[in-house]
């Protein structure tokens, strides 16, 4: 287990313009079966946009991969499920993230909205190790299908990553978020939560860990979904799966498409890196967690999270709206697409739609209509 010392907060400014702000707190290590308690703080760097807007390229992005790891594994056959109706939530809370430098397009990443102005990525898709440069622009687009844009995009404000990952470039520190400018995109889209949960919820063979992102192998800016049925690894630090990923999935959410399981939909970790037989991601802990909160109180954002307790309860409810667990109310009728009987088609349903299609496990209760057909 690797301990991660915690440093005290700061914050100071490094330019008025671009060059970005030192702040507050990051990672730490964790028990064995209980959500990680966190032993302190280190900084984070934060770059701030300009207000000049870059000229927008809406296609042919390379992807952003660092230069000394790789992130494509395709594991045995192919099994990622083409997300198309982008303009329904949740998919709409995920995010095509255009990158810009001093010269024009940079690659591409995946984000995803984890409260109403502020998105979760990977930190190598705003700050180049290699090259200790930040990236000076960022088109939010979120729900992107292809040339579909349905909720237009946004220019990113301000980034934030850690210190760790300016100074020495190591995959525990490859995670960031995207501050927005104002509220308006992620209350129309809506986002997910992200949560520090035990190593034992984790560890469920049913815990149905999903990526869905923008692969660079893939028609360009269309979404993919991939899961399997449970995690290969859970370890204090890092979460390891086969999960199909490529090149541009980089900052995908890792979040639970358990449809039946009360953890629905929270964000456990952060994709970023594969070897040749697993793909892995930073798992989130308390430290984390309490890095993005702090940052978000810097900068004036909001972030939807959960912590569990030793003993959850059945059904926490999580701290924002909307929710990936439907109101149930008596079915009116039977609706195309209705997987749950809940008598409204809705994210669970949606989840079930791409679980079945990907060939994971989906009860189908009667009298409610096959996956994708309406009753007779």
């Amino acid at each position: 287990m690797k301990h991660r010392r915690w440093l005290s907060i700061a914050l100071v400014a490094i330019t008025a313009l671009a060059m970005g702000t030192l702040l507050s707190p990051i990672l730490s290590s964790q028990a064995d079966d209980s959500a990680g308690e966190g032993s302190g703080e280190e900084t984070a760097l934060i770059f701030v946009a300009d207000d000049v807007p870059p000229t927008r390229y809406p296609g042919d992005f390379p992807e952003i991969i660092p230069s000394d790891v790789t992130i494509s594994s395709i594991i045995g056959v192919d099994d990622r499920v083409q997300v198309t109706d982008t303009a329904e939530y949740p998919w709409r809370a995920i995010a095509y993230l255009e990158l810009y430098g001093e010269l024009g397009s940079l690659g591409s990443c995946t984000g995803t909205f984890i409260g109403p102005d502020v998105v979760l990525t990977a930190a190598h898709c705003l700050y180049d190790y290699d090259s200790s440069s930040w990236t000076e622009h960022i088109a939010v687009v979120p729900g992107k299908n292809g040339a579909y844009e349905p909720y237009g995009y946004e220019l990113g404000l301000q980034w934030l990553v850690p210190t760790g990952w300016t100074t020495s470039g190591d995959p525990l520190y490859d995670w960031g978020i995207v501050g927005m400018a104002d509220s308006a995109m992620g209350n129309t889209v809506g986002w997910f939560t992200i949560a520090n949960l035990t190593t034992s919820t984790l560890a469920r063979p049913d815990f149905t860990p999903a990526i869905v992102g923008y692969p660079g192998d893939k028609p360009d800016g269309t979404m993919w979904f991939g899961a399997k049925t449970s995690f290969l690894s859970v370890g204090p630090d890092e979460l390891t799966y086969e999960i199909d990923t490529t090149p541009g999935q980089s900052g995908s959410a890792i979040f639970s498409a358990n449809t039946s399981a009360w953890f629905l939909g929270y964000i456990v970790g952060i994709h970023a890196y594969s070897t040749p037989v697993a793909n892995s991601g930073q798992r989130i802990d308390a430290d984390i967690m309490n890095a993005l909160l702090s940052w978000c109180a810097d900068i004036g954002c909001t972030i939807s999270h959960f912590t569990e307790t030793s003993t959850p309860t059945p059904t926490p409810t999580p701290t924002s709206i909307p929710t990936l667990t439907p109101t149930p109310t008596p079915p009116s009728g039977n609706k195309v697409g209705d997987v749950d009987c809940s008598g409204a088609v809705d994210a669970v349903d949606a989840l079930k739609t791409l679980r079945h299609v990907a060939g994971l496990s989906v009860s189908q209760t009667e009298p409610c209509p096959d996956i994708g057909s309406a009753s007779p």
